[in-house]
């Protein structure tokens, strides 16, 4: 059950995410908010997918859920990889689990967790894996909580088909590159310089 609660959201698109928030966080019927009414917790149901107020905390708890099965693989490959006579001799030590943990796994991930940290600070600005923060952004947007929903490739989008203003759209998505790009450089050589690896 652990397994397919997830990894599960991993494989689906952001179109079945919202399907899946609408009916727990709905403000009419979604179960989150009949919970909440039924116990007394609040006298009307919470917008949690139209006010501004409430699209960062759901947004990011959604990213997070859709993610980890992704983040999981990753890293549970990265872990099969460590030497198990490392484990054993911890044991013969009298290592406990945490000081395991510590001393043998996190070391033995180090290079993977320095990859994936580098890769997503270079997409902070919106392009996520896969293009999955625009994805997100444009699918949850919506009239109500645009302050809060727009990012950079939600506004080039809208503003080159919406507007007709190609030319505004590509200059600002060529900046929203070279800062990407910025961004990976700085982080490659500053984790470089604090653990000794880099993706390049």
């Amino acid at each position: 059950m652990v397994q397919t609660v997830s990894y599960l959201p991993n494989f689906i698109s952001w179109v079945l995410m919202y399907t899946i928030a609408n009916a727990f966080l709905n403000t009419n019927t979604g179960i989150i908010n009949q919970i909440i009414v039924n116990l007394g917790l609040s006298d009307t149901e919470i917008p949690f997918l139209t006010a501004p107020e409430y699209f960062y905390g759901v947004s990011v708890f959604l990213a997070m859920w859709k993610n980890s099965g992704y983040w999981a693989i990753i890293f549970l490959a990265a872990i099969s990889g460590i030497d198990p006579q490392l484990y054993e001799a911890a044991d013969i030590d009298g290592a406990g689990r945490l000081a395991k943990i510590w001393h043998i796994t996190l070391p033995g991930i180090k290079a993977s967790v320095v990859t994936v940290l580098i890769l997503s600070i270079g997409s902070l600005l919106g392009g996520g894996m896969g293009g999955s923060n625009f994805e997100q952004a444009y699918i949850f947007g919506n009239t109500f909580n645009n302050s809060a929903s727009e990012i950079l490739q939600t506004y080039s989008f809208k503003t080159g088909l919406s507007n007709g203003r190609f030319a505004y759209a590509t200059a600002v998505d060529l900046f929203q590159s070279v800062i990407s790009v910025l961004l990976i450089l700085i982080s490659n050589f500053g984790a470089k310089k604090i653990t000794g690896e880099g993706i390049f």
